[in-house]
């Protein structure tokens, strides 16, 4: 079995959000996103809304691309851009330009237990916003192109790059950036870069 990252899949193109429709909403979407880099061909990966307008993901959903399209589980979309990158972690942060009401998501910035039950929240191949369940099963080393991921026994596919890794209590605890596998197969072996890294990209800590 060889290690592949996770590629773009085919999706739906994006809805701009209105006024009018944001106005009409009167629960915020949920923190999980689909960003969508090419509305004409659908091309697709999974991020997290964190607070203060900012989105985590990973690096190569988002790659060169100028223009992204975030959209909720709502069908509201906000358009934004790459406000900061970690490449060699495999992480990216984007901005949102516009106003969308949407919930944040915890980020915890600790270490997680090897056998911890843990959720992924992603956008794998044509569904929007499916969980995989599963738990971690191996500590974050480096491992091929990343400088650290953990090992996660649960279900991936494409699409659900960027995608966060709850714990029980629904914290951040990760980011999928890979899977073992076939490339373009769902893989029952992900990899997910621990949340310390986007907490240390972000400034934040779990101390006081």
């Amino acid at each position: 079995m060889r290690l592949r990252q996770l590629c773009f899949a085919l999706a739906g193109s994006a809805v701009l959000m209105t006024a009018a429709s944001a106005s009409e909403v009167t629960e915020p979407a949920s923190p999980f996103v689909k960003i969508v880099t090419n509305e004409r061909t659908g091309a697709h990966g999974t991020g997290v809304y964190v607070g203060g307008g900012l989105v985590v993901t990973a690096a190569h959903v988002v790659d060169e691309f100028v223009g992204l399209d975030v959209v909720t589980d709502q069908k509201d979309s906000a358009s934004a851009f790459v406000m900061m990158v970690d490449a060699r972690n495999d992480i990216a942060v984007l901005r949102l330009r516009d106003e969308v009401l949407i919930a944040e998501a915890p980020l915890s910035c600790g270490p997680s237990p090897i056998g911890m039950t843990v959720s992924a929240i992603g956008n794998p191949l044509e569904r929007d916003f499916a969980t995989s369940n599963g738990r971690i099963a191996g500590e974050a080393l480096p491992f091929g192109a990343w400088a650290s991921v953990m090992l996660l026994r649960l279900s991936v596919a494409p699409g659900d790059s960027g995608g966060p890794v709850l714990d029980p209590d629904g914290n951040v605890v990760g980011i999928v950036v890979g899977q073992i596998g076939e490339r373009g197969a769902v893989s029952r072996l992900a990899l997910a870069v621990p949340s310390v890294v986007p907490c240390g990209l972000l400034n934040r800590s779990d101390g006081p």
